[in-house]
This record gives structure tokens, sequence and C-alpha cells, in this order.
């Protein structure tokens, strides 16, 4: 009669042991992924307050005319800027949204540079759109700046004060950015913008200076 060693049994015994055990998690994994794809993420949308910080280099545009006409070639002039805001709900899709920020603005105008340095007070109304992890939304809003600042500088580098002008530069300020969302009410925050100056920067009656700038900015946003 044959007879099967008891050594092959207790082999083919261990063998199935092990092929149960390895096949257990693989079947639990592939049923826990088929679960997270089928259940779609769900995003807490509940309007609330948040405070961020948002800095970057903007691009200087002034206006600057000579008797009426454009004073020379002008050409933009690197400026930056950045500061705080805070984002208010006025219900689940629109903010107001109060910003303190410290901005350089300016422009070359032929061989001469004007550089002017403002802190400013934006408020802006934001319209934002929930679509998961990345809400882009798009603002508007009135802007005041106090000057630090307004200086010349010559080709030779020297410096002069501009003197007089408006004692604040009223602004309107638009532009468009996105959040993206980290978890745990914190996120990220791109954003750009156009600020059209109205007040003149100089009592020079044979001279105009209207501060035009494009603000680009990145920072991060946490909720409270």
């Amino acid at each position: 009669m044959f007879r099967v060693p008891l050594s092959f049994l207790l082999c083919l015994f261990f063998l199935e042991s092990v092929e149960a055990k390895v096949k257990k998690p693989i079947t639990y994994t592939a049923t826990s992924l088929a679960t997270s794809f089928a259940v779609p993420r769900t995003y807490d949308f509940t309007p609330r307050t948040t405070i961020g910080f948002e800095g970057g280099m903007g691009l200087g545009q002034t206006a600057v005319t000579e008797g009426g006409a454009i004073a020379g070639e002008t050409s933009t002039r690197q400026t930056f800027g950045g500061g705080l805001y805070f984002d208010l709900p006025l219900s689940r899709y629109f903010t107001i949204s109060p910003e303190l920020l410290y901005l350089s603005k300016g422009v070359n105008a032929g061989k001469i540079e004007f550089r002017f340095d403002f802190i400013e007070f934006p408020v802006l109304t934001k319209l934002h759109f929930m679509t998961g992890d990345f809400r882009p939304y798009v603002f508007a809003g009135p802007g005041v700046g106090i000057p630090l600042s307004k200086q010349k500088f010559a080709a030779d580098g020297t410096s002069t004060d501009i003197d007089g002008g408006g004692l604040v530069d009223l602004s309107v300020q638009l532009g468009l950015g996105t959040e993206i969302d980290l978890g745990g009410n914190v996120g990220l925050v791109f954003s750009g913008r156009y600020i059209h100056g109205f007040v003149d920067q100089t009592t020079d009656p044979n001279q105009t200076l209207y501060n035009r700038t494009f603000l680009f900015m990145a920072g991060f946003r946490v909720g409270l």
C-alpha cells in the first residue's frame, strides 16, 4: 500500500495556511479601494471667517503727463506688496474682505524712475465658486492708500521728494484668484489684481501722476 509521508502532509497544510493568510488582506485591500472610489468625497462649504496672508510681485505703470502729453517713453516698474486680509462671510458664496497691505508703486519714464510706497486699505467683495479642493473666486472693491514716500530718481541715482499731491490714493481694485483646500480649515491662496488710481500724486500744474498697478500674490489662509 502506498503511504504518504507525514512530512509531506505537514508541508501541504503549512502552504495552505500561508495562502489563506495572504489572500485575506489582498481581498480586503481590493474591497477597500473599490469602496473608496465608489463613495464620493464630501466637502464642507459652511461659511466661516478666515484670516490670510499674501505677498508677491507687481508691475507699476503710472500714467505720467507733462503739459497734457505723455512724458517721454514710459515702461513698467517691478514692484512688490503683501499683507493680511480677513474673509467675513455674507452668505455661502459672498464674502467681504478688508485688507491691510504694503504696496510699492511707480513707473519708469525715460531716464526718470518714480517710486511710491503706500499702506493700502482695500475693502473687497468676493464671489466664491465652490468646486471641491479648488475654489476660484472673483473680487472687486475700493481701496484707500496712505503714502509713506513719493520719490523721483534721476539717471545718476540722485533722488528728490515729490511734494504735494493727494493725501491719499483712492483706487478701484478688481481681480480673480483661487483657494486650494488642504483640509483642517487651512488652504493655499493665489490671486491677481489690477489697481486703478484716481488721485494725482503731484501738485505740479504741468505734470500728473496716476498710479496703475498689476499685482500677483500667493499665500495661505486659516479658518477661525
